[in-house]
Parts: structure tokens; C-alpha cells; sequence
């Protein structure tokens, strides 16, 4: 079983981004549960530099067609530091459902077992 990490975006801005075909939104100030697959490809989670530089570019935080600046890499690092991770253990569940747009389904997890 794959853990879940729970990401908090404390940003100013709301985020949105796909990852395996699942759509993830990820609005001000809330926590939303995403499998540490996705937090890796979406954020760089738990991973060197190199791969959240490739995150900057993924979200379109930076642009290759531009050149980088040290400004506009700041404000990209910024952006992407402003996502905080929270491991879930093993066999637990969140009591909330995945966040997804209006126009897909919402994913409903499992109630959380009392005795876990």
C-alpha cells in the first residue's frame, strides 16, 4: 500500500494539476490527501533539488522559453515552498475526500477505523 501525504498549501494562490489521471486541487489554507507518488511528481516531496527544479517547470512556476532570472527562480521556489507535507502512516485514512474540479467525480475515502 502506497502512503498518502497530506499537503497543505499555505500560499496565496490556489493550485490545480493532474497527476495519473486524477485532477488535484489544492485551494488556500486546506489539507488535501494525495498519494506520496503524486506529492513526489507534483512538488519534489522528499526528493533533491534537482527534481523540484523540474517541479518549477512542470507547473509552469518557470518557463524554458524564457530566460531565468534570479528574481523569477526566487518567486517560483517561493511558490513551490509554500506546499507543507505531512506523512500519513500506513493503514490510517484522512476523513476528507480527494479535492476534485466540479465537472469529475470526488473520490470519498473510507471513514477513519477508531481503533488505528
Amino acid at each position: 500500500m502506497t502512503p498518502n501525504i497530506l499537503v497543505t498549501n499555505t500560499g496565496s494562490e490556489p493550485f490545480s494539476k493532474a497527476w495519473n489521471s486524477m485532477n488535484f486541487e489544492f485551494p488556500v489554507g486546506e489539507e488535501v490527501m494525495i498519494p506520496e507518488p503524486a506529492a513526489k511528481y507534483l512538488f519534489g516531496f522528499s526528493m533533491g533539488e534537482k527534481e523540484r527544479e523540474a517541479c518549477l517547470l512542470r507547473n509552469g512556476w518557470l518557463s524554458r522559453s524564457e530566460p531565468v532570472t534570479k528574481d523569477a527562480h526566487n518567486k517560483a521556489m517561493a511558490r513551490l515552498d509554500a506546499f507543507v507535507f505531512k506523512n500519513i502512516a500506513m493503514g490510517k485514512q484522512a476523513s476528507k475526500a480527494v479535492t476534485l474540479p466540479k465537472n469529475r467525480p470526488t473520490m470519498t475515502l473510507p471513514p477513519k477505523a477508531d481503533n488505528v
